[in-house]
């Protein structure tokens, strides 16, 4: 049965495809597990040499629990405020219903979600995104100083794609998984730059003083003309 579950993902990273599977066989053991929902690029076939495996968790009462690898990113949300949170445009719960499919729902209470909202999912808040930002960016810097390169990649694709959220939901179009953030640019604006930046931090060699230049001379330029 998780086998048939399994197929909603397209790309599997390290040992994500295991874990999953061992999750799903055990989870009605698990009473507090009501949803998981596998959302992003790994079910949309979109990675990157970054990319992990993103699961939504839905629990009632206790919080589970668990212990994925490295590889595989869990967001635990309560149940009983979902449908509050989705209401007011919470980006995980967001994302997930817009994007994700599900693989365990035996209550059916996130197929319920889904028929209080149907295709209209609210937008998540462009400020909470440009703010993340803001916090990722200045991290990378910090970890700069002390010459940890590779944190600092993280933080700065974290930055940049947290850009392109900010400038997409400005211009109403909900922001789908990383690696198709920028054809949405694109799609709104032909020649944006933070596209070809933010593809350079997934797929380029650039390092990460030099992506940092790119963001600063890029953000200075659009907050000119904004």
């Amino acid at each position: 049965m998780a086998g048939n579950r399994l197929n909603a993902v397209r790309r599997w990273v390290g040992n994500s495809e295991s874990w999953l599977k061992s999750l799903l066989e055990n989870a009605a053991a698990v009473p507090s597990i009501v949803s998981i929902v596998v959302m992003g690029s790994a079910v949309r076939n979109r990675g990157h040499r970054r990319s992990d495996l993103d699961l939504l968790i839905l629990f009632r009462g206790k919080r589970p629990s668990l212990h994925p690898p490295l590889e595989v990113d869990i967001r635990l949300h309560p149940i009983e405020t979902a449908d509050i949170q989705l209401a007011s445009g919470q980006e995980v719960l967001g994302w997930a219903m817009k994007f994700g499919i599900s693989v365990y729902d035996p209550e059916d209470a996130w197929e319920v979600l889904r028929g209080k909202f149907g295709d209209v999912i609210p937008l998540p808040s462009a400020s909470d995104a440009a703010l993340r930002a803001k916090q990722s960016l200045l991290r990378a810097r910090e970890m700069l100083s002390i010459g940890d390169e590779s944190a600092a990649e993280d933080l700065i694709l974290a930055g940049a794609t947290q850009l392109a959220r900010e400038r997409l939901i400005k211009s109403s179009s909900f922001p789908a998984s990383r690696p198709e953030l920028p054809n949405q640019l694109r799609a709104i604006s032909p020649h944006d730059p933070l596209a070809e930046i933010l593809d350079d931090a997934m797929y380029g060699e650039f390092t990460p003083s030099e992506l940092l230049h790119r963001l600063d001379r890029h953000s200075q330029a659009y907050l000119a003309f904004s």
